[in-house]
């Protein structure tokens, strides 16, 4: 799955049930920000860019900025 495999580059470990349930819900917010004009999928993805992967592109850029990956030994 995609958003395990994201989590998983990023913090070497995992994601639990809990965490994977919010991964998923974020990506679906963003999905639906997408949808409604409030992001721009093209600035996000690029070009070719579709909602789908501006939205897991949001999800990354969002795990990428959680202190467990900053502070990571």
């Amino acid at each position: 799955q995609i958003a395990a495999a994201i989590f998983r580059r990023f913090l070497v470990r995992p994601p639990n049930e809990d965490e994977l349930g919010l991964i998923l819900n974020f990506k679906e917010s963003q999905i639906e920000r997408l949808k409604q004009k409030v992001l721009d999928a093209e600035s996000i993805a690029g070009k070719s860019g579709s909602a789908e992967l501006a939205a897991w592109t949001l999800v990354a850029r969002s795990i990428m900025s959680l202190d467990e990956v900053i502070t990571k030994p």
